[in-house]
């Protein structure tokens, strides 16, 4: 594990690769992400059923992303370290002029270095 990991990070600084964000699962929704210039894009899952969407928010403001969406791109500020904050939560049901139901919001952070 320690080889793999010098490695890794080896290469990171060498070669200039984005550094990978840990993953994290929270509510049934599961995130890893990376930074690449000023921008930390996001990968999620979702072991929820039925989703009709995913809500989304970093802060500026909510958007609702299809339920085949599987990535979300953040802008980062060019100041470093910045510490990002964001959420999601998995809805299912609505439809016109009826009120989705949605699971609790899953709150992650992730720091850009």
């Amino acid at each position: 594990m320690r080889i793999r990991l010098f490695v890794t990070a080896t290469a990171t600084m060498i070669l200039g690769w984005p550094l990978a964000a840990h993953a994290s699962c929270k509510e049934g929704i599961c995130v890893s992400g990376r930074d690449e210039g000023n921008v930390h894009i996001i990968d999620f899952t979702s072991n929820w059923k039925n989703i009709t969407h995913f809500n989304f928010n970093d802060g500026h403001g909510q958007r609702e992303l299809g339920s085949n969406e599987r990535q979300v791109t953040v802008p980062l500020s060019s100041s470093r370290p910045i510490t990002i904050h964001y959420g999601f939560q998995a809805c299912g049901g609505g439809g016109f002029l009826q009120k989705s139901g949605c699971t609790p919001w899953a709150q992650f952070e992730h720091t850009a270095q």
